[in-house]
């Protein structure tokens, strides 16, 4: 790959958490087959859970022909971030300064909050092998299928009912009951953040987005997820991995309000957009002050550049990275989308 390439394919990594979906059943393992990625061979006993697309130092994406990793490759040449976004991020390690996921759940993640910037950069310095990154987490999630996820404090009359109608709930705030509870049916009480969080049922196409201190926890479908480039997340229960339920507290907004407040309401912008192309069409995609990075999710087709002059063939889990200011051109041949 020639590193004066304004349009390069990347290769995405692989994350296999216990909460994924199973082998060819997992969205991002369908992608995966197509994505570049080295030596993969799908089991269909695994769990495939994320495919990380960007620079996070956890997990950074690889550049398809290329020895060196896309951080590597945008530090040794920053006119492929552009200076709107270097004036604003430090970018001079090739940093970019968003996370692309995509996300199979089969079930339930922890129940999690993401910290601010402040937040992050405290619990990265006091706990860097947990909190691996400086960096906030604001985060947008978009269906490709069915999803469910239980998302920020509902109502305050909600939350009364069910303290009214449930015992169980209800007894958690006697010390002596909830510990007699503990002692019968173990020590993940995280259950019971269904009777406080709002649940969410999205269709394809629709979002929602979680702010810093938004309590929350995913539990099925498939999504597109973009967020802030971090790693930091703060749990308090539904999976065996580590809790920090100090920081938790602490973090937490407390803002009750129906879950429909956390809705993504669409807006036409020339930076971002999911492209959609029927068979023989085309799409001009505007150049933006920024990077870009586009993932194939159906069908198959083209993006071009430089007047038509360069292009790359697109199937079912290409990845392409686009460099600022750059225009480029989606073609179909079947069925194109692109996110």
């Amino acid at each position: 790959m020639s590193t004066s390439e304004a349009v390069f394919r990347i290769a995405p990594t692989l994350q296999k958490y216990g909460w994924g979906k199973i082998g060819n059943d997992s969205r991002v393992a369908q992608l995966a087959a197509g994505a570049d990625l080295p030596n993969f061979v799908l089991d269909e006993t695994t769990p495939y859970a994320e495919l990380w697309m960007g620079t996070h130092v956890t997990s950074p994406s690889g550049v398809v022909g290329s020895r060196l990793n896309l951080p590597k490759t945008l530090a040794a040449n920053p006119h492929l971030i552009g200076s709107r976004v270097s004036d604003k991020f430090p970018t001079s390690n090739g940093n970019l300064p968003f996370l692309f996921k995509v996300l199979s759940i089969n079930k339930a993640l922890s129940i999690q909050i993401h910290p601010d910037k402040k937040t992050a950069e405290k619990l990265h310095a006091a706990q860097p092998t947990v909190y691996t990154d400086d960096n906030h987490k604001p985060e947008m999630a978009i269906a490709l299928t069915d999803f469910r996820g239980l998302c920020g404090f509902s109502p305050i009359p909600e939350i009364k009912a069910y303290l009214t109608s449930v015992p169980e709930f209800r007894s958690l705030v006697s010390n002596e009951i909830a510990q007699n509870f503990l002692s019968a049916h173990g020590k993940n009480v995280g259950v019971f953040c269904a009777f406080m969080l709002n649940y969410v049922k999205l269709k394809p196409g629709q979002a929602i987005f979680l702010g810093a201190g938004e309590p929350h926890a995913y539990v099925s479908g498939d999504i597109m997820e973009c967020m802030a480039n971090s790693d930091n997340v703060i749990r308090a229960g539904l999976t065996p991995k580590p809790k920090d339920l100090p920081n938790l507290l602490s973090g937490l907004t407390y803002k009750p309000a129906p879950w429909s407040n956390h809705m993504v309401k669409p807006s036409t912008s020339p930076g971002s957009a999911t492209i959609t192309l029927r068979s023989s069409y085309s799409g001009f995609h505007l150049p933006i002050h920024g990077p870009s990075i586009a993932i194939v999710t159906e069908g198959s087709g083209s993006i071009s550049w430089d007047n038509d002059a360069k292009s790359l063939e697109l199937k079912p889990g290409n990845v392409a990275f686009i460099a600022a200011d750059v225009p480029v051109a989606f073609r179909t041949s079947a069925n194109l989308t692109v996110y």
